[in-house]
């Protein structure tokens, strides 16, 4: 593992966070979610090897009255959201993202197809995502936020994947994967998902001095030509003063923020049950090069994550069971997740 990677990581983190506002987050506040994934920080260089996603939160009183609306499709039977009420205790938000991702081999020099091992990949998506959240006490006993993403995007050469792997190991000084004639054909992508993420029990268990923990638990399904899978998780959390976030910075309610600097070590376990995926099935239209996907994976997310004002930062790792059949040992790796209120 680049122990010397993940320190420079925290270090930038805590210095930028001082540089964050302080001040409470008000519901003109815009949020910014920046995630970068690489398995470099964790001594890898092979399958899920890069991945850059930036997301623009509207503020709560820029939330157009149709977009509040549309909310009844995540809870059709909550009329608080299937009027619209803005004075209803249930905050509906939307936002909209970029992301792009980087699949390969582990073998970087060979040219020639690997029929053992997964194909080249790119993928560059666009993202729309409403999301809603009940967290107030005299609401929910078990606070909760569900949301649902579109994904639309593009699998093969147009994601333009071996030119951004190209920049970022010239970077890095790594070697270049040479396979890249060899990777899925362009393919239009699309993809539906729906989610939910609960805290349990409802409020940190308070151990004293500002010392709890709490159990974020999760539910994941996805529709696509891109990912077809159900997926079902929990997250442990222990620290001092745990943010009201699900366990992921950008969910987090605006009376969660601008409360001080707080500190928190995370460790979870998610399972999925994979139907399709792109990546491993090959192109869905023509042929392409493919592997013998599992169908069940594991994935254990681990980290630190600390709050300061407006400024949110998470370190993950992220180990993965095999994905499919002859994977020569499981993978890792990381994740460093900015969350900015301004």
């Amino acid at each position: 593992m680049k122990v010397c990677s993940l320190r420079s990581i925290l270090i930038l983190s805590f210095a930028l966070s001082t540089l964050a506002p302080s001040s409470v987050w008000a519901n003109d506040s815009w949020r910014v979610v920046f995630n970068i994934d690489n398995d470099f920080i964790v001594g890898e260089d092979r399958h899920y090897t890069n991945g850059l996603f930036l997301e623009v939160i509207a503020p709560e009183d820029r939330v157009p009255n149709w977009i509040r609306r549309a909310a009844w499709i995540l809870s059709p039977l909550d009329p608080a959201v299937a009027d619209g009420d803005a004075s209803a205790p249930t905050d509906v938000r939307w936002g909209v993202a970029l992301g792009h991702e980087i699949y390969t081999p582990e073998n970087s020099a060979l040219r020639s197809l690997d029929l053992a091992d997964r194909p080249y990949a790119g993928y560059f998506y666009a993202r729309f995502e409403l999301a809603r959240d009940r967290h107030r006490e005299e609401v929910e006993k078990i606070p909760y936020v569900d949301s649902l993403e579109i994904d639309v995007g593009v699998v093969g050469p147009a994601a333009l994947a071996r030119q951004s792997q190209g920049l970022i190991h010239d970077i890095t000084h790594s070697p270049k994967f040479q396979g890249w004639d060899n990777q899925l054909r362009n393919e239009p992508a699309l993809t539906l998902r729906r989610s939910r993420y609960w805290r349990l029990p409802g409020e940190p268990i308070e151990l004293g001095e500002g010392i709890a923990v709490d159990l974020i638990g999760s539910v994941i399904a996805e529709l696509g030509n891109v990912k077809t899978a159900g997926t079902g998780g929990l997250l442990l959390r222990a620290g001092w003063r745990l943010p009201a976030d699900f366990g992921r910075g950008r969910f987090a309610p605006r009376d969660d923020a601008g409360t001080g600097f707080r500190l928190y070590a995370f460790a979870g376990a998610e399972f999925s049950a994979v139907v399709q995926n792109i990546f491993l099935d090959g192109n869905t239209f023509r042929d392409s090069h493919e592997v013998d996907k599992r169908t069940a994976v594991i994935r254990t997310p681990f980290g630190l994550g600390f709050v300061n004002g407006r400024f949110r930062s998470l370190l993950s790792i992220y180990w993965s069971s095999k994905e499919f059949e002859g994977q020569d040992g499981e993978d890792l790796y990381g994740r460093w997740s900015i969350i900015i209120d301004y």
